[in-house]
């Protein structure tokens, strides 16, 4: 029997949350780092889910992803197909910006953008530049995105400085907290003392939700 995860508004999740309401409503620009199993794609999910009437583009990176397939990702889920990703990749770039400006308020979010390379951002401050008045961005990551970008800016990286100066905030998500891990673990059914107080030893919600579920000490109900 699968069980369903409980979602906690906990601190982290709340700050996701005004982020992507800001970035969305005043077109904004921000980063949100933090550590994994903090919550982050989780609540980026959930954002994107509660508003379906909105222009949202959730791009999650992985080892396959190159800058050519970022933008051509972005542009499919704008519904925009009359293009082939084997285009250079300033044409998918600047198309990627006519297709932003046109229209109401969107958000693109990156999640993971501690996969990204240099060259992966080095069209983003000509899309942000172009699109500022009607298009949030959001990208997230861990520490090492932010250590690597602040290398790229040092380092003066193509398109990196510029870019930097437009990122209007970088927010820093905490660790929970045992306060939180016990009120989600409560919330997902333990009840038993022994069984909480074991979990108070997780280091982050990923590892809760390993503990409660996959190692079976939430049991489901009959």
């Amino acid at each position: 029997m699968e069980l369903e995860w409980v979602i906690l508004e906990t601190s982290n999740y709340k700050s996701i949350i005004q982020i992507c309401n800001d970035s969305l409503q005043h077109s904004l620009f921000q980063v949100l780092i933090g550590p994994p199993g903090v919550g982050k794609s989780t609540a980026l999910q959930m954002f994107k889910n509660a508003n379906r009437n909105e222009i949202i583009l959730l791009i999650e990176l992985d080892k396959i992803f190159t800058a050519k397939k970022l933008y051509f990702e972005l542009l499919k889920g704008l519904g925009i197909y009359d293009f082939d990703i084997s285009l250079p990749l300033p044409v998918l770039a600047e198309k990627l910006v006519i297709v932003l400006r046109e229209g109401r308020k969107k958000l693109i979010i990156v999640d993971d953008a501690s996969r990204a390379g240099a060259d992966m951002l080095e069209y983003w401050q000509h899309v942000r530049k172009f699109t500022s008045n009607n298009t949030g961005i959001i990208l997230t990551g861990t520490s090492k995105f932010k250590d690597d970008f602040d290398k790229w800016v040092a380092q003066k990286k193509r398109g990196i400085p510029e870019l930097a100066s437009r990122i209007m905030n970088w927010t820093i998500l905490s660790l929970p907290g045992k306060d939180e891990i016990l009120a989600v673990a409560k919330e997902n059914g333990v009840t038993d003392s022994a069984e909480l107080h074991s979990l108070i030893t997780c280091t982050d919600f990923r590892d809760l939700y390993n503990r409660v579920i996959m190692d079976g000490v939430k049991r489901p109900k009959l």
